[in-house]
């Protein structure tokens, strides 16, 4: 009888903690890893983009006065706008480190702010001439050779890409040798805009990228650019821009810019590779006036 006792309270025992795991709720899941999006927004989260992303086709936001230096166009449409480099000649050997350059041009009118010059001495940023009669004074010029690169630009600071309208001259400062030379007749590459400046992005929320391949490969395989910006990279299948770049956040940014031919190799001279580092402003949008909401605000 105590045998069956025995038996029966084990039997019980057994059940009643079955009954309990039955019952018990089970385990917590583990946490998801660090996602910190609330369910609610998981379906609306966008994926990543790009940090620049060029666009092509398109023109600066904005159109220019239609008046005589500020409309990027020639003064007779007839003819051709033709920009020349006075001084110093070509291969001219100047013996001072300060040097006076002069320039002619026909059939464009300059003005502050609008239809301008840029002037690229060897592969440094471009400088800004609006001034036709007065040399542009370069001083401090090391020994040896130099290169000086002049573009037509329309307002907007982009190259007008006719014939004339691009310049270049190589003269040396107190001695000859090969320094800041490229043969004109060779592959290069011009990186106008942007320029080593402070720059606003247009409405757009875009940057100007702007360039020019001299010469492209005669052997049929081309040429492209490649550009990095930061954690961006890619290649430009045209030898002309501009292109714009979006997506910029305000701040210090570098551009790195190389000239390469149609198969992925890099096309060596001493101006196909270019750096630019520059700070980027967002320009605050203007709000149309509303009475309606001064009155709300008013109100509150």
């Amino acid at each position: 009888m105590c045998l069956g006792l025995v038996c029966g309270s084990l039997l019980f025992l057994s059940c009643w903690l079955q009954a309990q795991e039955t019952s018990a709720p089970p385990p917590e899941a583990p946490a998801r890893a660090a996602l910190l999006i609330p369910a609610a927004e998981e379906a609306s989260v966008e994926p990543a983009v790009p940090l620049a992303q060029p666009v092509q086709g398109e023109e600066l936001a904005g159109e220019a006065a239609f008046e005589p230096g500020y409309d990027g166009k020639p003064l007779d449409p007839t003819l051709p706008i033709t920009l020349k480099i006075l001084a110093p000649q070509p291969r001219e050997i100047i013996d001072r480190q300060e040097v006076d350059v002069f320039f002619s041009l026909n059939n464009y009118h300059l003005a502050e702010g609008g239809n301008r010059l840029h002037i690229i001495v060897d592969n440094d940023p471009p400088i800004i001439k609006t001034d036709i009669p007065s040399p542009l004074t370069l001083k401090n010029l090391g020994q040896g050779g130099h290169t000086i690169r002049a573009m037509v630009v329309r307002p907007d600071g982009t190259m007008i890409q006719e014939p004339g309208c691009f310049v270049i001259v190589h003269f040396y400062v107190r001695k000859k040798d090969f320094q800041n030379y490229t043969d004109p007749k060779l592959p290069f590459l011009t990186l106008n805009l942007p320029m080593s400046d402070t720059i606003q992005m247009d409405e757009k929320d875009r940057l100007c990228f702007d360039f020019l391949i001299h010469n492209p490969p005669s052997d049929g395989s081309g040429s492209k650019i490649h550009y990095k910006l930061e954690g961006f990279e890619g290649f430009l299948e045209q030898s002309v821009g501009p292109v714009y770049l979006s997506k910029l956040p305000p701040g210090r940014h570098k551009l790195v810019v190389e000239l390469f031919d149609g198969k992925g190799a890099p096309i060596f001279g001493v101006f196909n590779r270019v750096e630019r580092i520059f700070d980027v402003q967002k320009v605050p949008k203007a709000m149309p006036y509303d009475p309606d909401m001064e009155n709300m605000e008013l109100l509150h």
